[in-house]
């Protein structure tokens, strides 16, 4: 990403300035298990802390936002079957992570998630997930296989910028807004 997208990005998220700072707990002193490099850190603990965070109740506007994992790194992510529901004035917010290995949404109900400047690096699955108010995938890499199958999708489903190197598909996927691939 850009300095200038970077900091339009953050602005929108009520950061002021480029830094951001990460409001995930250290378990080493030095950085989140989000932040770590992912050789230290298991995909089971990543994923069952991500899950924890995930569902915390909305914090006061001095706190930090934990459903933020900004340049978070994950390994194999399976979100299937888990409440990752957020708080009405939240989002899952994605950006800039990498997810080193096969993810799974299926079955999600995702309330206007944001993977801008995310990494797939394997196979990635929306299958079944609802999207609601609408996605961001801006300049999101997909190294993998991705799929949308059945997916329900309210509001604008965003790809600009996105590279896709391997097969995408919408089987039966229903979107009720624009879908925008630029």
């Amino acid at each position: 990403l850009t300095d200038e997208l970077w900091t339009a990005i953050l602005s929108s998220r009520n950061v002021a300035g480029t830094e951001w700072e990460c409001p995930h707990p250290s378990g080493d002193g030095t950085y989140c298990l989000f932040h770590r490099d992912s050789e230290n850190t298991s995909g089971d603990e990543a994923q069952a802390v991500a899950e924890a965070l995930a569902t915390v109740e909305s914090p006061p506007p001095e706190e930090p936002n934990r459903t933020q994992f900004l340049g978070a790194t994950f390994d194999t992510a399976e979100f299937s079957n888990v409440d990752l529901s957020v708080p009405e004035e939240s989002r899952l917010d994605f950006l800039g992570a990498t997810f080193e290995g096969p993810v799974s949404f299926t079955d999600q109900h995702l309330r206007d998630p944001s993977f801008s400047g995310a990494t797939f690096q394997d196979t990635v699955s929306f299958k079944r997930t609802e999207l609601e108010d609408g996605c961001w995938f801006k300049e999101t890499k997909f190294d993998g296989v991705t799929s949308f199958t059945e997916a329900s999708v309210t509001g604008r489903l965003r790809f600009h910028g996105a590279e896709f190197t391997e097969f995408v598909g919408f089987e039966r996927a229903e979107i009720d807004g624009p879908f925008e691939l630029q």
